[in-house]
């Protein structure tokens, strides 16, 4: 079988993205775009409801029925929000896929929507579609565990989890399998990291991993930086707390400006995280589809 280091593959997923800065510059905007346009859509639908949720949330009430009603209510503008980032974070990925398989410049940093962004968004719902039956099968089999034994009802979870998180990395290669073979195919992802799956898992867990630092390391440096802001303007650590959860009624301009710039780094790290995320695929396609043609 064809190299693949998991090392290799994630960094050079980071370096594919710090090489195209005016391409994740037009990704992480257009995301921030679809974002800002979904929760739009989900406020506009169920705003009402979300505020009763998060009074209910405040109240500290043990009763969980109310909430869990009004979250049967908002279950639908829930849905038609995760639509539109599958459909449009589709048309991202796709970009981004684009980049990393066809050299060259792109405009609009390779956005635009063809028959190749259907085929990975059909790649992308049947795999989630894999998962979400997955999950619902753990559910149903750690509920009838934890009828006999809770020790078992654990066991199950744990077991389901661990063949989910299999499952996710079998099949992981699909979107790169409808953009490159122009086709949706499950089965051609199974078969490509048969041999290689402990690899490419590990080069997702490192991602994580990195991922998870940089993520600590931005939020330890804000937090401080609007530390200060609030101490500077009279204010406090609680301060800071209403900040990041967008209460900023009363608060200091520059703590509230702070957590916007908080905001938009996130996004832009998160297209970071997504590239990188997609490098480490076309690379795994690479190695294994070199000793494995199409068939």
């Amino acid at each position: 079988m064809a190299k693949f280091s998991p090392t290799e593959a994630v960094f050079t997923g980071f370096r594919f993205a710090r090489e195209r800065p005016a391409a994740l510059l037009i990704w992480s905007a257009y995301y921030l775009v679809v974002l800002a346009v979904a929760l739009f859509a989900l406020f506009n639908l169920a705003g009402d409801k979300l505020a009763q949720l998060a009074a209910l949330q405040r109240s500290g009430a043990s009763d969980p029925g109310p909430a869990l009603a009004i979250m049967d209510e908002i279950a639908p503008a829930l849905g038609f929000a995760v639509l539109l980032l599958t459909v449009f974070g589709a048309v991202l990925r796709t970009a981004v896929l684009r980049a990393y398989l066809e050299p060259g410049i792109h405009p609009w940093g390779g956005l635009r929507f063809s028959g190749d962004e259907l085929r990975v968004l059909g790649a992308y719902a049947f795999l989630m579609l894999s998962l979400f039956c997955g999950v619902t099968t753990v559910s149903l089999f750690t509920g009838l565990a934890a009828q006999v034994n809770p020790a078992l009802a654990a066991l199950v979870m744990i077991v389901g989890l661990a063949a989910l998180a299999g499952l996710a990395v079998r099949l992981s290669l699909a979107p790169v399998v409808a953009y490159t073979e122009k086709r949706i195919s499950l089965r051609r992802s199974w078969e490509l990291t048969k041999g290689g799956f402990w690899r490419l898992l590990g080069a997702y867990v490192l991602l994580a991993a990195v991922a998870g630092v940089i993520l600590v390391v931005m939020l330890v440096l804000f937090s401080a930086l609007m530390g200060v802001a609030a101490t500077a303007s009279g204010g406090g650590i609680a301060d800071v707390g209403l900040a990041l959860r967008r209460q900023y009624e009363g608060l200091n301009p520059i703590l509230i400006g702070l957590d916007v710039v908080l905001n938009v780094v996130q996004v832009w790290l998160s297209v970071v995280f997504l590239a990188a995320g997609l490098g480490v695929g076309v690379g795994a396609y690479r190695a294994f589809a070199s000793q494995l043609p199409r068939v």
